[in-house]
């Protein structure tokens, strides 16, 4: 008889366990869904029709060619061509 309650009591735990984590992962995506609706948003708003989209695709520009640049400097990590920025994220 303890054994089975021993089980069940464990077995609460565990999906309750199992819930939060579901809940917390949910709650990470939604955020992200948010920061999304956020971006888009002020994409479709400005003082003059348009110019939040022209803002928002010049930092969509920005961000690529921020991350083009950082893959361009790590793709130079363990060559000859090395740069210091290597150093700097231990590659």
């Amino acid at each position: 008889m303890a054994h089975e309650i021993i089980l069940i009591c464990g077995g609460v735990l565990l999906l309750l366990v199992g819930i939060g984590v579901l809940s917390f992962f949910a709650n990470i995506i939604g955020m992200i869904f948010d920061l999304i609706g956020m971006v888009v948003s002020i994409g479709m708003m400005g003082p003059v029709p348009g110019c939040g989209c022209v803002v928002l695709v010049i930092g969509c520009g920005l961000v690529a060619s921020i991350g083009y640049i950082w893959l361009t400097a790590m793709g130079t990590c363990n060559t000859e061509q090395a740069m210091n920025f290597c150093r700097l994220l231990g590659g």
